[in-house]
């Protein structure tokens, strides 16, 4: 700048402010600085107008900031707001009605609040308003516990609670609809469009390794696409659960997740290679070539949120084209003369590779048809509320039901036993620790859960310690305000981030209770302090008893569940080869056995080796490559009459003999201990070479024989694939990896 000469005042403040707002703005760009923004916001305006208008309790309009906070998505509001207020009240009056009329008969008293809460809880696992249920039961326990040494008073609980209830909601409404809105189906449609990215990169790989000789499993890239597909089943039961706008595409999202699950284990059958000296890669590598990369271009095109629905079809019509050029480069081979010496086996892989190119365009398609529909009007105003058809829980919830039940009935005798301060704090949180316990994200279930137990006593003790400190200073609202707003804040980013999860969550909850309940206008004593605390930690241990006690949720179950299901798909497929499997029956093959990988990694370094979880994942990926086999090699006959003969009856003794195979696997997981049938196959190279000379001699086009010929291919593969997945079973000791373990 020139001596003398200064810079105008309005560009130096606006650099000032620029560089100051660039770091804020990242900052608040974190979409866990975000979450944790709005749950101190929520929870602290509740708090101050509960205290501005006098209300009784000011806790529980935290309370109800608090859970409805949790969920992420703007639908879940809208919903919730009904269902929590009509829970409520229908609570509040069965609570009062119980408490008053049962009190002075502890045993019809016990049997009817657990028979409540259990009944409330498994409905929650249902379709039909299954947040109402939930409120409906913890109002009535509530109402219960602090109506049960006065239950006269139990009325006045009931209706404080439905005052502080409508606070909650309000609030919590303004501030999630206001403050960084987010919807179900953006962040689903994000998350489709990751997993499409790994696909794409998944491709290119196999691509590359088909013309140089590299194209063999790339392990870590198929773990990550399972992990993936199974966090996309949870956000569409979760956003199912939460927003109507979304339940009402759940059909279409549905079928994305499908495809997608179709598409992976498609490229898991891509072409092994084609050799280097082959005549046919003289002839059609170019023609590979520009297909492999109108394809990827095509992925990377459904993967990009910044393309329209016409450079997407583009994309797709190029791809179709260099599919076609492909097909008649094929012909043009075959017409030369030049295909009648092709070695055998490169001729069958050469045929399951163009299957799989097909397979995977015909996946391409469907997806490029459907996430329109999934994008379109991705931020909504809220929806009316649509009760779903009525339908009972499955047995995990119901069994959570009953351990919810008898919890709530062993906390009340313990209640009217000890008579702790705050003893409330011991029947809600064995309440909320014990029944809830599906919610879990992590998929731990209950394993370990004296592990967390002791975490939770140790978080417990420096909490207490804390209140000692800060009591003194919380008669101060401005003091109680920014502790509450903090511990909210930690909270909600924490949750984002996925470093809490459900019962960390449950924990810092009823710290935030006891933290507002201790707002010190009356001298606080060492009791006041001392009794919620010890209630906390008295509710965590009964719950982990009756957790571990009780029908314990194990992901060792269900990765047993998860590989029957699978084995009995597989079986199902094997058994009845001339049905053609729909898209949502090929989808679950994928969907199991990416279920079964993700629990692998969940039980590795707790119950299972590092050998040990690697010997599972090979079963697994065994089973995936015989699925994706099985799934394509089935349906109508498309052999010609020349060959027809041969192949059914040779395909029915293979197919046979797998199935057979498969039941013994699936036996012996369900019932460890049993022998695993491990008699050879049927060699499939044995009549595949005569049923390919009769299929060439019948005539057929290019495209016929190359599918007849790769569905040799696929038997062949088949067979192997079984074969391996048989005695790699043979060899797990199936009683040990899927034992319980208390910790």
């Amino acid at each position: 700048m020139p001596r003398g000469l200064s810079m105008p005042s309005g560009i130096f403040s606006r650099r000032i402010f620029r560089a100051a707002w660039e770091p804020l703005d990242s900052f608040l760009a974190d979409p866990a600085v975000r979450n944790g923004i709005k749950f101190a916001l929520a929870g602290t305006i509740a708090l101050f107008f509960a205290l501005l208008i006098r209300l009784d309790e000011p806790t529980w309009a935290v309370t109800t900031a608090f859970v409805l906070s949790t969920p992420k998505f703007v639908g879940a509001i809208a919903e919730k707001t009904v269902l929590r207020i009509v829970g409520a009240f229908c609570g509040a009056v069965i609570g009062y009605l119980i408490t008053g009329s049962l009190q002075q008969n502890p045993v019809l008293f016990l049997a009817a609040m657990g028979g409540l809460v259990a009944t409330t809880t498994a409905l929650y696992g249902g379709t039909l308003a299954p947040y109402g249920f939930r409120q409906c039961g913890y109002t009535a326990t509530l109402v219960a516990t602090q109506g049960l040494m006065n239950p006269a008073f139990s009325w006045h609980v009931g209706l404080a609670r439905c005052e502080e209830i409508c606070l909650g909601i309000i609030v919590t409404m303004i501030v999630t609809t206001t403050v960084w809105p987010r919807y179900a189906r953006k962040e689903f449609s994000d998350e489709v469009r990751g997993t499409l990215l790994i696909l794409g990169r998944l491709f290119r790989q196999r691509a590359d390794g088909f013309l140089s000789g590299g194209a063999g499993e790339v392990p870590d890239v198929l773990g990550t696409i399972g992990g993936r597909l199974a966090k996309l089943r949870k956000m569409i039961r979760l956003g199912s659960m939460e927003s109507t706008g979304f339940r009402r595409r759940k059909p279409r999202v549905d079928a994305v997740v499908a495809q997608l699950g179709v598409l992976s284990t498609s490229l898991s059958n891509f072409g092994r290679t084609l050799p280097a000296e082959s005549r046919l890669r003289e002839y059609i590598e170019a023609e590979i070539t520009a297909l492999h990369e109108a394809m990827a271009k095509t992925i990377e095109a459904l993967a990009d949120p910044a393309a329209d629905d016409a450079s997407r079809r583009a994309s797709l019509d190029r791809t179709a084209d260099c599919l076609r050029s492909y097909e008649s480069r094929l012909l043009a081979f075959r017409l030369d003369g030049l295909g009648e010496n092709l070695p055998v086996d490169e001729s069958l892989e050469h045929a399951g590779y163009a299957l799989s190119v097909h397979e995977i365009f015909d996946s391409l398609s469907e997806l490029a048809t459907l996430l329109p529909a999934v994008d379109d009007g991705q931020a909504e105003s809220f929806p009316l509320i649509r009760f779903e058809k009525f339908t009972l829980p499955d047995g995990g919830w119901i069994r959570a039901g009953i351990r919810g039940g008898l919890a709530v009935a062993a906390g009340l005798l313990l209640l009217d036993w000890l008579h702790p301060p705050g003893g409330d704090l011991l029947v809600v949180g064995t309440y909320l620790f014990t029944a809830f316990s599906l919610e879990n994200t992590d998929r731990k279930g209950d394993l370990g859960v004296f592990n967390v137990l002791v975490c939770t006593v140790l978080a417990c003790i420096v909490f207490f310690l804390f209140l000692l400190v800060a009591a003194p200073m919380m008669s101060s609202y401005a003091v109680l305000n920014i502790l509450l707003g903090t511990s909210l804040f930690f909270t909600g980013y924490l949750l984002e981030k996925g470093v809490i999860r459900s019962f960390a969550t449950l924990v810092s909850l009823l710290m935030c209770v006891i933290l507002v309940g201790l707002n010190a206008q009356r001298p606080v004593g060492f009791q006041d302090i001392a009794g919620p605390v010890m209630c906390l930690v008295l509710a965590a241990t009964l719950s982990a008893l009756m957790r571990r006690l009780i029908w314990p949720a194990l992901p060792q179950n269900e990765l047993r569940d998860r590989l029957s299901e699978l084995l009995g798909l597989l079986e199902e497929t094997a058994s009845s080869p001339d049905r053609s499997l729909p898209i949502p029956e090929r989808a679950r093959v994928a969907l199991a056995a990416a279920d079964a990988q993700v629990l692998v990694g969940v039980l590795e370094g707790k119950t299972l080796t590092r050998e040990e979880a690697e010997q599972l994942r090979t079963y697994i990926h065994c089973l995936a490559r015989l699925g994706g086999h099985l799934m394509f090699s089935t349906g109508g006959d498309r052999m010609p009459p020349e060959a027809a003969d041969l192949y059914r009856d040779h395909r029915s003794r293979l197919l046979l003999s797998i199935s057979r195979q498969l039941h013994a696997q699936r036996i012996a997981i369900e019932k460890p201990g049993t022998v695993v049938d491990t008699a050879p196959l049927p060699d499939a190279r044995s009549w595949t070479p005569q049923c390919r000379v009769l299929i060439r001699g019948a005539g057929l086009d290019v495209m016929t024989n190359s599918a007849c010929l790769g569905l040799l291919y696929r038997h062949e593969q088949s067979a192997i694939a079984a074969d391996l997945a048989s005695r790699t079973a043979a060899g797990i000791p199936w009683k040990d990896h899927l034992a319980d373990r208390i910790l």
